[in-house]
């Protein structure tokens, strides 16, 4: 590990620059892992989540508050060190990458949208109703209610001993393969217009709560 990144994260405080030194240290590094051992760290053997793989990697430090304040919040790089990330991370882990991005955060942003939207025509906002509201919205998006879902896919990954509860905590393995898993059953089953549009609808989410690139 670059000495210059460890004497970084030991500090109390990361400028801007200082963070994107540390992602860039991280892809330089993860290069030279093996492709098995990499691929052990991605949801479903296809979708890769950097933020945690990162954390994962820089964890043998104490002093990671400072990362967690980059990490756990939109962060807008600019166009130039986007394609610096872009560049260093290279083609298959940015495709996996971008599996991610669209299988598991634009997934929970459409169905945070719908649930809104629920809510909204119901004209209340009521934590108590979340769940019942939560079912409707995965009946309305994948044709069944939650439970039954991760039934089928505790099947699907032979996850028996798994089946009798459904995963609820974000950026948890589980919970990410659960969704990832989902976001394609929706493209079997909707329209490719519907997608499309529900797609849209999950990016424009995103960008209003500050989220304006797949890079964040």
């Amino acid at each position: 590990m670059n000495p210059y990144v460890i004497d970084m994260i030991k500090n109390n405080y990361l400028e801007k620059s200082d963070y994107l030194e540390i992602i860039l240290n991280f892809f330089s590094q993860i290069k030279q892992i093996p492709d098995n051992k990499i691929h052990k760290t991605f949801i479903l053997g296809e979708a890769f989540n950097w933020k945690l793989s990162l954390r994962h990697y820089y964890s043998e430090f104490e002093n990671l508050c400072e990362i967690d304040d980059y990490l756990f919040i939109p962060y807008e790089f600019n166009q130039k060190e986007r394609d610096q990330i872009k560049r260093i991370m290279g083609t298959k882990l940015y495709s996996a990458h971008l599996n991610y991005f669209y299988g598991i955060v634009v997934e929970n942003a459409i169905r945070e949208i719908l649930r809104l939207e629920i809510e909204k025509k119901r004209d209340y906002r009521d934590y108590g109703n979340y769940f019942e509201i939560n079912e409707e919205v995965f009946s309305l998006i994948y044709r069944k209610k939650n439970k039954e879902l991760w039934s089928e896919f505790c099947s699907y990954k032979r996850l028996g001993s798994k089946s009798y509860y459904v995963p609820s905590k974000i950026y948890s393995l589980e919970y990410d393969s659960f969704t990832y898993w989902l976001s394609k059953k929706r493209i079997k089953l909707c329209t490719p217009e519907l997608n499309a549009s529900l797609i849209s609808r999950g990016l424009n989410y995103l960008e209003r709560i500050g989220i304006k690139n797949e890079l964040y």
